[in-house]
């Protein structure tokens, strides 16, 4: 059986946690109804359910390679929650379920007011 992730922060492409999945996304994608927050003293972003949109990657993961990722996401420890959502894939148009990490606690941590936010944040034009 295999699995979806989307993936929005250190676990992209160029990003330094990337190692973890070592492939190519499927596709990148955006999805509607999250937040994405930062912190001034952690250097990894997190989301949770909200209003905005954002962009990731999808990638296709066994059971093995999800367990490996939760660990990295510190599920057990609820750092992270994983959290399954559905979308569209953007060339097909099936709907499909993802899963995604979110952070339930934000407390100390900055919204991204953005209406489309993409990790890494590019500084706003002035």
């Amino acid at each position: 059986m295999r699995h979806y992730i989307f993936v929005y922060g250190m676990l992209k492409r160029g990003q330094a946690l990337h190692h973890r999945l070592n492939q190519k996304p499927l596709f990148n994608t955006t999805i509607s109804g999250f937040d994405m927050y930062t912190h001034p003293n952690i250097w990894y972003p997190a989301l949770t359910k909200g209003t905005r949109s954002v962009i990731g990657e999808v990638y296709e993961v066994t059971p093995l390679k999800l367990k490996e990722i939760d660990e990295v996401e510190g599920v057990s420890t609820g750092l992270y929650v994983r959290e399954s959502v559905a979308i569209i894939h953007p060339r097909t148009y099936v709907n499909m379920k993802v899963f995604v990490y979110l952070k339930t606690d934000v407390k100390g941590w900055f919204p991204v007011t953005k209406k489309i936010v993409e990790w890494p944040l590019q500084p706003s034009a002035s």
